[in-house]
């Protein structure tokens, strides 16, 4: 019996729950409109197109008359985005790390720092990865092409070790260990 009123109770208050929502839906829908706002549904937008532990992820659109002009279009920008990401991460990193050096003076020196590092990224995304795309094609016949591009973490990681370890202003009285050290503690924090 006690069952049976506990049940009841969950449906009563369902039944008068779900109508109010489906108000509170009407009359945003009509605000919106009212102020000429209407959603935009945009691909690949979810979770699991966003950076996260494991992935930096970006997502990006690209216009074409052709189909692969509309994709290499979305692709060079989910790959800037990237960069751009990674980039912003890196440079307060950089600036610690010369601050913090013998060189910590030399503002060539950490200029040029920055710069190399800088450069070893945008060569190790070249090898990044499309997650996902999605294509569509406008009246006037030309594409609009929404693309995700992902790298794995521990791939940057390594390749960017493999790199600066190779690469001769980087052992300029740095200890570029340290530095490393540093790098995958903020490339692998959760976000």
């Amino acid at each position: 019996m006690k069952t049976l009123r506990i049940l009841l109770s969950v449906i009563l208050v369902l039944a008068i729950a779900l109508p109010c929502d489906a108000s509170n839906d009407r009359k945003t829908r009509k605000k919106l409109k009212k102020e000429g706002l209407t959603e935009v549904a945009l691909p690949l937008s979810g979770p699991e197109y966003r950076s996260n532990k494991d992935y930096y992820r970006a997502t990006q659109v690209g216009e074409g008359m052709d189909i692969t002009l509309a994709r290499k279009i979305a692709t060079l920008n989910a790959r800037n985005e990237l960069a751009s990401e990674i980039k912003t991460q890196i440079s307060t990193l950089s600036k610690n790390y010369v601050s913090g050096s013998a060189v910590g003076s030399d503002k060539a020196y950490s200029a040029k720092f920055e710069e190399m590092t800088y450069a070893i990224v945008d060569e190790i995304l070249q090898g990044s990865y499309i997650k996902d795309e999605k294509a569509y094609q406008k009246e006037d016949r030309s594409y609009r092409l929404y693309v995700c591009v992902e790298m794995p973490k521990q791939e940057l990681l390594q390749k960017f070790e493999n790199t600066i370890s190779q690469k001769d202003e980087a052992k300029l009285e740095g200890d570029i260990d340290k530095f490393m050290e540093e790098f995958k503690k903020m490339v692998l924090k959760e976000e």
